[in-house]
Formats: C-alpha cells, structure tokens, sequence
C-alpha cells in the first residue's frame, strides 16, 4: 500500500472511535439553508415575533436569521427610529421627532438594521414620522437609498413628505404603491417627481397609484417601466396606454380615461393585436366604473 492509501486507511480507523460532539438537533441548526427554514416555520406562527426575538438573543449563529425576519416587513418607518438610542428622538403629538444631532454611532445602529427590510408601509399617520427626520436621512453617510434591499413600497403621501420617496426607491424595487390623499395636492414639482421616479426604480413590475383628488398623472412614469405585470393608475395619456398595450408582461391594468376621447390614430393602433397577455381589465371615465372581462 502507498503512502497515500496507507494515510487514508489511518484516517478511517480513526474516525471509527469518533464520538460526534453535537447532537442530531444541533447539527442540524448549524446548517445554514435549515436553520432559515425553520425560523420561517416560526415566523408563520401566531406569537412567530416573539420566539424569533428570542431566538435572536439566544446564542450569535441564530441573531442574523432571526433579525432578518423580524425587520423584513415594515408597516411604519417608526421602528427603525426607534431603534436608535432613546436620547435621539421623542414622541411629540404622535410624531417622532429628533432631539438632538445624529452621530456615527447612530447611524452604525442604524445601519444593523436598514438592509434588513424588504417590505415597508410608510404612513403619514399616527405615530408617523416628522419631514425633519426625513431631512437628516436624506444626508446619510453612505449612498443612498435609505433601505438597500428594499422591494416592496407603500407610500401615503401627504404634504411635505412626497420628495423624500427618493430616498426610499431602489434599483431592487418590484412593488411601489402610491396612495395621494384628498389634502395632499400635486404641485408641478410633486408631478415632476413623479414622473421620473422610475429612473431610481426601474425594476418595479406592480405600480399602483391611487390619487383621491385626482391631480396626479403617472403617464410619463409608467412610460419608463418595461416589464409591468399589474397597473392600477388615474387617467392616463394615449401614449401611456400605447405603451402599455405593447408590454407583453402585463396582466392587470385598472386606469382611467380623460374625458377627451382616445384619438383615431391611437384607436388605429390599439387594433393591432395590443394588450397579448391582459387578464384583468379595469377602465374608469367620470364617476362611472365598467369593468371588462
């Protein structure tokens, strides 16, 4: 036998007499991919926060599984505020204000957390989040966006607060909701804004925009998108509806119409085999609904 073979057959005599140290269990937590899986189990639980928060101070290999869980979906941006240390911010008539200057070390708290999440409702209200804070994450120590990982964005845009979704879009982004209240009225800079907003976002492939007061036009933005699947938008331009009709990802679209009618140019295009994969179709004109099959 060579030398090779001879230390082979060392090897496994040796390991014969090998007592493993870790249980069955424990062997099976230390792998990664399983270990995921089961806190997903968790997470699907009624009280799933509460174990994952335990299990994130149990012992440092279940801390990151754990945190990415409980961070993945925001319904507020109020709890990666406070996070940070309490002599930062405060609760000023259900807003969270700041109370003194961030320092690195506020922004490395920051930063344990923000690639984090995945998913994130920004509300106006209660307990929302003040245009100051907005301002100073605006002026992040790293380039922005805010949420590097994000894919999923509601955003319940009031006064004040719309031109700080810049710094929440990402090139990750597939989901973005915009829901415009009844007080909140576009401006010519807010529709600016909203026009080229897919130029930060340009993977989104579901755009809802709900505009109570009806003064916001997404035909430009959604004339930037090139793999929608789902559309739901106010009263949009013939070259927004061209545009869509050409995508052959798209499956549901709820839009108005303006009162003008369709021209005869675009009626002209719209014959020739448009909207191939459509499942769902909504259109709106006035206040009276038909919805198509």
């Amino acid at each position: 036998m060579d030398a090779e073979g001879s230390l082979h057959s060392h090897q496994r005599r040796g390991d014969i007499g090998i007592t493993p140290s870790l249980s069955a269990s424990a062997r099976t937590m230390s792998i990664s991919e399983l270990r995921r899986e089961i806190f997903q189990l968790v997470d699907r639980k009624e009280s799933g926060k509460k174990t994952l928060l335990a299990l994130a101070v149990t012992c440092k290999s279940f801390t990151g599984p754990a945190l990415d869980l409980l961070w993945r979906e925001l319904d507020s941006f109020a709890p990666l505020i406070r996070c940070l240390p309490p002599s930062l911010w405060k609760l000023d008539k259900l807003e969270l204000q700041f109370q003194r200057a961030m320092t690195c070390d506020d922004w490395s708290i920051f930063c344990k957390y923000n690639h984090r999440v995945h998913s994130l409702h920004m509300k106006a209200s209660p307990c929302g989040v003040s245009t100051k804070i907005l301002i100073v994450l605006g002026y992040p120590p790293f380039s922005l966006p805010l949420l590097p990982n994000l894919m999923s964005l509601t955003w319940d845009a009031h006064s004040g607060t719309f031109p700080y979704i810049r710094s929440f879009v990402t090139q990750t982004l597939t989901t973005l909701n915009i829901h415009a209240r009844y007080e909140f009225k576009f401006g010519p800079s807010e529709q600016s804004i909203l026009s080229f907003i897919p130029t930060l976002c340009p993977s989104v492939s579901h755009f809802h925009f709900q505009d109570d007061a009806g003064l916001g036009d997404t035909s430009i933005a959604l004339q930037w998108w090139s793999h929608l699947i789902s559309v739901t938008a106010g009263n949009i331009s013939d070259a927004a509806i061209l545009h869509l009709s050409k995508l052959p990802s798209l499956r549901v679209l709820d839009l108005g119409l303006h009162p003008t009618p369709i021209t005869a140019d675009t009626q002209q295009l719209l014959q020739d085999n448009r909207f191939c994969a459509l499942q769902e179709l909504g259109v709106t004109c006035g206040t009276c609904l038909a919805p198509v099959d």
